[in-house]
């Protein structure tokens, strides 16, 4: 039975790796409070692109239950702790209300009371890539060009070209 329990699993072919890291990275989260990583992969959603590049939350602390209590399912009040670069703790502070009702609205109750900011210095944004250029033969170009030629809304229309262009153009290497 085992047996065949691998066999299907090795047809599958490689698990992604981010099903490999999830149960790896869990417990590193759990000790910065984090029981969920939504605001550490949502953070720029939450903050805005800007904000975004000059802060990253660091550890979640939730407040303690009194002595001889049991711990609730759903502990509210945790302090937010965010290392800010320069300038932009002013600006956090100033939109910590809105801040903290977006963090919030991802966990579905009010887990965070406040932020505590902390001046640091960020890891340099990761920059991707950039794509080579496509190489369109002006064959490949015209037969784009008749393919949406029929589509009547405009910005529909130039979507489908760059998409065309993207599937039939290769890219120079």
């Amino acid at each position: 039975m085992s047996s065949k329990r691998e066999a299907s699993r090795h047809s599958r072919g490689p698990a992604p790796v981010g099903k490999l890291i999830a149960p790896l990275s869990r417990e590193v989260f759990r000790k910065r409070g984090f029981t969920q990583a939504h605001i550490l992969t949502h953070w720029p959603e939450i903050v805005g692109p800007d904000l975004s590049l000059y802060s990253a939350p660091d550890a979640l602390k939730f407040p303690r239950p009194p002595a001889g209590e049991e711990s609730p399912r759903r502990i509210t009040g945790a302090v937010l702790h965010v290392v800010v670069e320069g300038a932009a703790a002013l600006e956090i502070k100033h939109l910590e209300p809105q801040i903290i009702e977006r963090i919030n609205g991802f966990y579905g109750y009010p887990a965070v009371k406040s932020l505590r900011l902390v001046q640091g210095v960020l890891p340099p944004p990761r920059m991707r890539k950039a794509r080579p250029p496509l190489d369109l033969t002006p064959e490949t170009e015209s037969r784009v060009e008749e393919a949406t030629s029929d589509v009547e809304d405009t910005g529909l229309r130039r979507s489908l070209a760059r998409l065309g262009r993207e599937v039939m153009g290769r890219r120079r290497t």
